[in-house]
């Protein structure tokens, strides 16, 4: 019979514990060594006052330099460079009105004069004759400006100078004539003197007016008591019209000839006055003409 075997002891059973807890390790403190205080910096302080001084300074030569303000400048004399620089600089051009006054040539017959600070415009004939039937007589026609009254003189280079007839014998010869030269002088003289001009002459003014009473004020004060405002015909130029004169009352025929430009917009009017309605002629052209009825539509006022 098998002997039971003794039973062995078996190992006490572990119950599980939980794992002990480290507590942690408390850091160890470093001694420290004590601060050192900064140093104070004196160069950082510098520039900044540097940066300021500078920033300030072209802050105020920027203001000197646009308002023209350099209370320390002295006067230079510029170099020759400059002074051929300044010269070498193109002038500006003048304003319209202060121009001087221009004749060009439109062809073989006419010029055209402008006049830009009275502010209008007329053809004028390159030439005339002055002595009938006489083609060494034949004048250049001049413009004379009276800027003092603000008053344009068309009339001829020169003027001649009755010397009455000459006598040999029994013979009368046709009058002869010398050449004086013409002048604004002598032509304001006769106008003054006489209230025409001996030479081909046409006297133009311009002046400025109001309306309908300002160009009847104007025509009296022009030609006389009794001449009157008439009718206002439109011109060949845009907004200008011829002004027609009514004569007083008794007179059939004017003794002179008058134009009368009119312009509302810019209150002007050319005016001119003469004595004979042919007064610039050339007999001799081909064909022979008299050029003031072309000349008396030709005025314009310049835009």
């Amino acid at each position: 019979m098998e002997q039971p075997q003794p039973e062995q002891p078996q190992p006490p059973t572990q119950t599980s514990q939980p794992p002990a807890q480290i507590p942690p390790e408390t850091p160890t403190q470093q001694p420290t060594a004590p601060a050192t205080p900064k140093k104070f910096s004196w160069k950082r302080i510098i520039l900044v006052l540097i940066a300021l001084l500078l920033i300030g300074g072209t802050a105020y030569a920027i203001w000197a330099y646009q308002n023209d303000y350099f209370p320390f400048q002295k006067p230079t004399t510029p170099s020759v460079g400059d002074q051929t620089q300044e010269q070498e600089e193109e002038p500006k051009e003048p304003s319209e009105s202060a121009k001087a006054p221009e004749l060009k040539s439109l062809d073989e017959t006419w010029n055209i004069y402008i006049n830009y600070q009275l502010g209008f415009s007329i053809k004028v004939p390159k030439e005339v004759m002055l002595v009938a039937d006489r083609p060494d007589w034949v004048i250049p026609v001049k413009i004379f400006e009276d800027t003092e009254s603000s008053t344009v003189f068309i009339s001829t280079e020169y003027r001649a100078e009755d010397t009455g007839e000459t006598e040999e014998g029994y013979e009368y010869y046709y009058p002869k004539y010398d050449k004086v030269l013409n002048s604004l002088e002598l032509i304001k003289d006769e106008y003054q003197e006489e209230g025409y001009c001996q030479s081909p002459c046409w006297k133009i003014v311009v002046e400025d007016v109001v309306g309908d009473a300002g160009l009847t004020t104007l025509i009296e004060e022009r030609l006389g008591s009794g001449f009157g405002l008439g009718e206002k015909k439109p011109s060949t130029q845009e907004g200008v019209y011829d002004v027609e004169i009514t004569l007083p009352p008794g007179m059939v025929v004017s003794l002179g000839v008058s134009i009368f430009k009119y312009s509302p917009t810019k209150n002007k009017v050319i005016y001119s006055n003469f004595w004979q309605a042919d007064t610039f002629c050339n007999p001799l052209g081909s064909p022979a003409v008299c050029y003031d009825e072309e000349m008396s539509e030709s005025p314009r006022f310049i835009e």
